[in-house]
Order: structure tokens, then C-alpha cells, then sequence
């Protein structure tokens, strides 16, 4: 995980108008990396958890 730039939670608050409170936060939000949601994919079991981190995975690399 990493912490969010401020730049970044003001892009995020922007575009997701359910996180509005997130706007009045004094900490930045941590994020998950690709190596973290490797890592989260190793330890999960069943084939639905699988897939769903797959699916993550794959989105991050699109982006």
C-alpha cells in the first residue's frame, strides 16, 4: 500500500461525489498497488476471490 498525494485525494474527491467527506480529512488515503493486490491474491482462498483480484489486477494494468 502507499499513501495518496494530496493532489491525487483531491483528483479522487473530484470524480466520486460519495467520498465528500474524504475532502475534510486531515490524512491521506492509502491505496492499494499492483504488488499489493498480488500479494492479497497469494493469501485469499477460493476460486471467487481469485477471480476478483484478478479482475483488479487486470483493471490497474488497463489504467
Amino acid at each position: 500500500m502507499r499513501l495518496v498525494n494530496v493532489a491525487e485525494k483531491k483528483e479522487v474527491v473530484k470524480n466520486f461525489d460519495h467520498l465528500t467527506k474524504l475532502k475534510y480529512s486531515p490524512v491521506n488515503p492509502t491505496a492499494f498497488t499492483e504488488r499489493g493486490l498480488y500479494m492479497l491474491a497469494t493469501i485469499l482462498k477460493g476460486s471467487v476471490a481469485t477471480q476478483t483480484t484478478i479482475n483488479i489486477i487486470n483493471t490497474f494494468v488497463e489504467i
